[in-house]
Formats: C-alpha cells, structure tokens, sequence
C-alpha cells in the first residue's frame, strides 16, 4: 500500500472544524486587519518620509494606482525617458485577497476598503442599516480589482460610443477602445471570439469550470426567449451568460497583479503606498504642476513637468478634484470653496472641463444595478431521494475536508473557485432597449447553513435579521 495514499485518506476524514466556518468572516476579518497594518508597519519602516526619494520631480503623476490607474502607470513608465509618480493612499494587497472563495468575506474591512457611505434613502435601500449603502472601494494597489468578485465586464458599447459623444472626442469610442481591451487580455473564458477577445496580454480572464446549477439556469433563460452571447461583444443584448473572471491559476489577478507587480523594476517608475493625495496644485497660469499629499502623518507635495492623472476611481476623482476647487460652483461655495478652476494638464477618469461635466450630469439615466433575489433550491442526490444536501458557507459538506482546501495551493479546491457563476442582462426601459441593458441579475449558489442569515446581513449591509426572516421558516438558519 502506498503510504501517501493512506495518509490523504486519514486526512480526508478530518473535516474544519464547525466552530471556524461559523465565524469565517471574523477570523478573515482579523487576519486580513493584521496583514494589511504588517504591510503598512513595513512600508513605514522601508519608505518613512517620501522625500528622501532621489526626486520628487515627476514627469507624469497618478493619483490612485486601482483598476485605471495601475494600467497608466505600466504605458506611461514603459518609456525610458518619463519619469513617472505613482500616488496610492493603501499598500499591497494582503495573501488573503487573492484568494477567490475569500472575496466576500475581505470586504468591509476599513484597511483595505473605503467603505463610502451613500446618503441615507427613503425610496429605496429600505432594508439596509441606515436606509443606505455601504458601497465597496478597494483600497489598495489594484483598487477594486484587488477586492471586487472577478467579474470581467468591459461595460455596454453604447456607452462607450455615448461618451464620444458627449466629449466630442471619437477615441471614447467602443470600435477605437476595443483594440486597447483585446490588448489587455489573456482570454481564456468562455467567447473565445478573436474578433472581440485577445490572448497574451498582461490580464488573465478565464472561464470557471462547469457546474450544473449554471448549465440549468443557462438553459431556463433559453425557454425565456433570452440569448446566451457574449457580454463583452460588440452588441450587449439581453441575456443569461456565465461569468469571465479575472483570475489565473485559480488566484485572483488583478490590475496590481497584471500591470504594476512586474514592472515594479523599473528605474524611471516609483510608487509611494499610503499616500493620500488631497489637492491638485495649480500655477499662476491655472495649469496643473502636481499635488499635494499625507503619507504618516506629514504632508508632501510633488510636482509634474507634463500632466497629473486622476484615477481615483468614480468616487475618489471628483473628490480630489472638488477639494482642489474644480466642481460645480454652488457645491464648492457651500464648503466655503469660492474660487473655480478651468485647468490644463489634468486629466481624470471622471471628467476633465466644467463643460463637460455639465453634459455629463445629463446622461442616460438607466445605470447598471445588482438585483439581489434569494432562490432556494431542494437538490436531487444520488441516493434516490430528494433531500436537502448539508451544506456550509459556501461550500458542500464533502468540500470541508483539509485536503480539498490545501488543494488550493496547487490552483484548485473550492478555495479557488469564485461562488459567483452567471449574470443575466435585460432592460427596464420602455419601451425595452434589448441592446442597452440597465439591469443585472446574479447567479450566487450560496449553501445554507446556521450563521447564513447574518452572514448574508453582513456582506450586504442588511439590517439585522433581515435575511434571517426569510430562512427560518423552513428551519435553513
């Protein structure tokens, strides 16, 4: 008998204990807050004070290093001759982010997510703490790519084409920017189409192995009339779709794992962790010249010969660009900010003119929003009977084993599997716009156990015993 056999049959029969998985998002919790202050403790140590830096003086700066900005510092830093500055207020993804079944449990960690409060709602919302929402922000090189759920979804054509027009500039467009993302890929998914997807790029984009639940939710939306196509091509029309992921090897990979990681080399290319850039500084000719920033406690400036880049993110752009004094100007006299910029040099991922930022505030209403809907399954085993299967967290009973979860240090095991597995797109409009959808559907298998119903409380920001009340009915939670 081979003695290795016997001894990953002893492990099997070793399961996690149960006391773990009932608190798994406390325990990911805790680790990730200590691995995120270990990083922070050794970037303090290794880079305390930013000007001991050989320069402050940057050709380019990048005020936030996520899912934009991570892209323009590799393009930017890969000639020689510019000398870029790359600006990020978290550090370095912990180990815990990249491991795909942990997603949900890393988020609403204050280390490594902004967690933005929107303001409190009274036609909407009306389930969450508050009457609002605790939306997601990574917080830490990669952005949201670093603590998102994989999902790899370009946005809608038309959207693309639609801001062309409102700037007037035709590079927006989705046939001119379509070359950049094909570019971009290392396709592996599931529309493996050349016209639309591309391989040996820096961005690995894979399909997730094939499961039955999807198969026969792809297969429900095709007696509903909906397509299976790609939505990522050309023409997003209404459909039920498996998911693409930006995963590789069964890992997260993300923009920091893509583009920054490993060109970290690179004389001419520095990046400054826990930097938190609060003003755009501007000359007396109301052109850009760099930024100022706090790093431990200290402010710091550093200044751009050509251009300062905001890619904050959504949220985090305009926010700068308000407490630089860009932004509407009854907004800004509010806060006692009466002095209004019409800027040269800066170019952000949100908006870059006061022109354009009123047209922008007039764009198509309809926005692309999750639509949570619990759907509870009864599944058929192999035995001859219809039982509900045992099922944790995430994950099937038969999957807690310790030899299936140390599986994921070869790039398999449910540890590396995304729990999120299908989207359905369609459009509220009317009358309907097949090929604009503004609506989502999400296909999440979750297994029901004891600490479900605040668990889902939770990760959703629920108000206590909201899910709880569903579940306990049939005796689930």
């Amino acid at each position: 008998m081979d003695p290795s056999n016997s001894i990953l049959q002893f492990l099997n029969t070793i399961p996690i204990p149960m006391v773990v998985l009932a608190n798994l998002k406390i325990i990911v919790a805790g680790i990730t807050t200590f691995l995120a202050l270990l990083n922070h403790g050794f970037d303090s140590v290794m880079d305390p004070i930013p000007l001991f830096s050989p320069s402050t003086n940057y050709d380019f700066i990048i005020v936030g290093g996520g899912s934009a900005g991570a892209v323009v510092a590799n393009r930017l830093s890969t000639n020689p001759n510019f000398k870029v500055l790359l600006l990020e207020a978290g550090g370095n993804p912990t180990v815990l982010n990249s491991i795909p079944a942990m997603a949900m449990s890393n988020m609403r960690n204050p280390y490594t997510d902004w967690m933005t409060r929107s303001e409190p709602l009274n036609t909407s919302c009306l389930a969450c703490k508050d009457n609002l929402i605790t939306i997601s922000r990574g917080k830490m090189l990669g952005g949201s790519s670093s603590l998102n759920v994989m999902v790899y979804m370009r946005g809608n054509p038309n959207d693309f084409d639609n801001w062309a027009n409102l700037t007037g500039d035709a590079s927006w467009s989705y046939e001119n920017v379509l070359p950049y993302f094909k570019k971009s890929e290392d396709y592996t998914g599931n529309y493996p189409d050349p016209k639309y997807h591309g391989t040996g790029g820096p961005l690995s984009v894979t399909a997730q192995p094939d499961d039955p639940l999807t198969r026969d939710w792809m297969s429900a939306a095709r007696e509903m009339g909906f397509s299976n196509s790609d939505p990522n091509a050309e023409f997003v029309k209404q459909a039920f779709v498996p998911i693409d992921h930006t995963m590789k090897d069964g890992r997260r990979w993300s923009t920091y794992n893509a583009f920054i990681q490993p060109v970290l080399h690179r004389r001419n290319f520095k990046v400054i962790r826990y930097a938190h850039v609060t003003k755009v500084n501007f000359d007396s000719t109301k052109r850009a010249v760099g930024v100022s920033y706090i790093k431990n406690g200290r402010t710091f400036t550093a200044t751009a010969s050509k251009e300062v880049v905001l890619s904050a993110g959504g949220i985090g752009s305009p926010h700068v660009l308000m407490l630089s004094g860009i932004g509407h100007s009854d907004h800004l006299k509010s806060f006692g900010r009466f002095e209004y910029r019409i800027c040269r040099s800066v170019h952000s991922e949100s908006f870059r003119y006061r022109e354009i930022v009123h047209k922008l505030c007039n764009v198509r209403g309809g926005s692309w929003a999750p639509m949570i809907s619990c759907l509870c399954y009864t599944c058929q085993t192999g035995e001859g009977g219809s039982r509900k299967l045992r099922i944790y967290g995430w994950l099937l009973k038969s999957e807690l084993q310790l030899t299936k979860n140390i599986n994921y240090f070869a790039h398999k095991g449910p540890l590396a599997s995304n729990a999120m597995t299908a989207i359905g797109l369609f459009s509220t409009d009317q009358p309907p716009e097949p090929n604009w959808p503004n609506l989502y559907a999400i296909l999440h298998p979750i297994g029901i156990h004891k600490s479900f119903g605040e668990d889902f409380d939770y990760f959703f920001g629920f108000k206590e015993g909201t899910m709880k009340s569903y579940c306990n009915p049939y005796h689930w939670c």
